[in-house]
């Protein structure tokens, strides 16, 4: 995995996707984080609602991770660990890991708010399990979801030692979102667009900065 050195390239020609258009790219909070291999990036997420809240992004322009290309699954499997393991050493907490699967491009109200599949990873347990419904797809880990696509959108959620499981979409925009900022105790910030919180992505890029520079003394001494 190489931090800080591979550009937003995307292989699409969706103008009107935040994550492929060329004037977003050269946004400062859209300066990847790590990348591997032309498979995917990561981005701290517009929206941090504390430092260490990353967005795992498939290079591809495809509305669900599900759907990322067969030949890349694997890859972008490992690079989710990767950051993972990475997050909890940085910031000595456990990680929970969702994701608004879009699937299908639709008019009607879903919780996806952006048409290119991105990863949530945040630090910390919140128990989104608590908001999972009776029936949920159980799956034995991220590499066998990403294996099962599915046609219709969908919620998909792990929390830190909890089973992986998606199930049906609910209608309600940045869903898991809206759970996390009341949970801590914030409900009116769960929208990305309006409360930014500039200040926890850049800390993000502060803290992954200062992790590869400690690297590279330690590698020195």
């Amino acid at each position: 995995m190489d931090s800080h050195q591979a550009p937003v390239v995307v292989h699409t020609e969706e103008a009107d996707c935040p994550f492929c258009s060329s004037s977003g790219r050269h946004e400062w909070f859209n300066r990847p984080l790590a990348s591997d291999g032309g498979c995917a990036i990561a981005v701290p997420s517009l929206g941090a609602f504390m430092p260490g809240y990353l967005l795992v992004v498939p290079i591809e322009h495809v509305t669900a991770t599900c759907k990322i290309p067969v030949g890349v699954k694997t890859k972008f499997a490992t690079f989710t660990y990767n950051l993972a393991s990475r997050l909890r050493s940085l910031y000595g907490m456990p990680v929970t890991m969702f994701e608004h699967g879009a699937c299908t491009a639709s008019d009607k109200a879903r919780s996806a708010c952006v048409s290119h599949a991105h990863l949530h990873l945040i630090p910390g347990n919140y128990n989104l399990m608590s908001e999972a419904p009776g029936e949920v797809i159980k799956h034995d880990s991220f590499q066998k979801f990403l294996e099962d696509e599915q046609d219709g959108p969908y919620l998909m959620l792990q929390d830190p030692g909890g089973p992986l499981i998606s199930f049906k979409d609910r209608p309600s925009s940045q869903f898991f979102r809206r759970v996390l900022a009341n949970r801590l105790g914030m409900p009116e910030c769960w929208d990305y667009a309006l409360f930014p919180f500039f200040d926890n992505v850049k800390r993000t890029y502060q803290d992954f900065d200062s992790e590869v520079s400690l690297g590279s003394c330690r590698v020195r001494s």
